[in-house]
């Protein structure tokens, strides 16, 4: 106990003035964030949400978590902040009275990546999960029974992202190492890129769904295809997959919104190199049809199960909820591809063979055909 006492001492110092957390407060201010030491006692305690906990950050230095929680809250925590000593994230949500809260536990490492502390935070999340109320016909119950999968997944990987956001922005203001700093910068970063693009998909959701007119323009497909092909590449910058070409040689020209049809393919090889092992291949065909253009993409990565190909163009459904949550998907994108297509008039097609690849067929009509749902 005097070893992690004098270990967190650098830490401690680092932790008593409230601006310190000023980024924090002002960024995320459904926020509360407790450090607590080996024996589960706190050593700060910061943000908005302190106040409907009843914890004063003054009076909560060296209390026993369990003395300052509330009793429903530290039974499901106390395990959770005894693993995070051990190393082992992990989180809860958690309903206390008429709030509802998602916590991460995370393990807090000083620079030579000792464990010294664990942290405790806490995000209100009840706004996201409030119930709306729902028509009695048929279309509108439909269209309700959509929105509520939207809020019940897509507030989850919110929630998730600004956690990370949150816990990050909070460490940076600790940490004076370089390289540390960079870490915690990279982290917030790539979350907030996730954040926007979830943004996107539903923008491009509402658009594709609403009386917005798409603007139909000439499209020089092989030139199209290549150009978002290095844009696909460039955000999976850590795998090493080949990008193969086999494009008809005639020029190809279709008529298409091109951000609609660029959001489409881009999810379509997004996926196809994220699924694709190293060492593997992505393959991107065009071919002339009769008064349409075919555009493949075909992997040679780890499939996907017979019994899950009918339903992979389905809202919020994800063949892989784990590996999805981790590269985050948001089980979208398939979705909006299907429908961005079909706008146009044209038709997208999967086959797959588990553990050899999947091939993504793309037909497009040459002329214009609009399509409104």
């Amino acid at each position: 106990m005097a070893k992690s006492i004098s270990v967190l001492r650098p830490i401690r110092s680092r932790l008593e003035p409230v601006e310190a957390n000023r980024l924090v407060i002002q960024n995320l201010p459904n926020t509360a964030i407790i450090v607590f030491d080996d024996a589960l006692c706190c050593v700060s305690a910061q943000g908005a949400l302190l106040d409907r906990l009843r914890i004063s950050p003054i009076s909560a230095f060296r209390r026993k978590l369990s003395a300052m929680l509330p009793t429903e809250a530290i039974t499901q925590l106390d395990p959770r902040c005894r693993a995070a000593i051990e190393g082992i994230e992990g989180g809860v949500e958690l309903r206390l009275g008429s709030f509802l809260y998602h916590i991460e536990v995370l393990p807090l490492k000083n620079e030579d990546r000792q464990i010294v502390a664990g942290m405790l935070v806490w995000h209100d999340i009840t706004a996201y999960r409030q119930t709306p109320v729902v028509s009695e016909q048929p279309a509108e119950k439909a269209h309700m029974t959509t929105l509520r999968g939207f809020v019940r997944d897509f507030s989850h990987d919110y929630r998730t992202s600004l956690a990370i956001i949150g816990s990050s922005a909070y460490l940076l203001e600790k940490f004076t190492e370089p390289v540390r700093r960079t870490q915690y910068r990279e982290r917030i970063t790539t979350q907030v890129n996730r954040l926007v693009k979830m943004v996107e998909k539903l923008l491009m959701l509402v658009r594709l769904e609403g009386e917005e007119r798409l603007n139909y323009a000439p499209i020089a497909v092989n030139a199209f295809v290549q150009e978002i092909a290095a844009k696909a590449l460039k955000t999976t910058p850590d795998k090493s997959v080949q990008m193969v070409f086999d494009l008809e040689t005639r020029p190809l020209v279709v008529e298409g919104d091109e951000d609609v049809l660029d959001h489409c393919l881009s999810q379509i090889l997004e996926n196809a190199l994220q699924y694709t092992p190293d060492g593997g291949q992505v393959l991107l065909r065009t071919r002339a049809l009769a008064d349409a253009v075919n555009i493949d993409v075909l992997d040679t990565g780890i499939g996907i199960p017979e019994g899950e190909l009918s339903r992979i163009f389905e809202p919020f459904y994800r063949v892989d909820q784990a590996r999805s949550t981790r590269t985050g998907g948001s089980g979208l994108g398939l979705t909006i591809a299907k429908q961005a297509i079909t706008v146009h008039g044209g038709t997208l097609s999967v086959t797959s063979q588990l553990g050899q690849g999947t091939l993504f067929s793309i037909v497009l009509p040459s002329r214009p055909v609009i399509v409104r749902f």
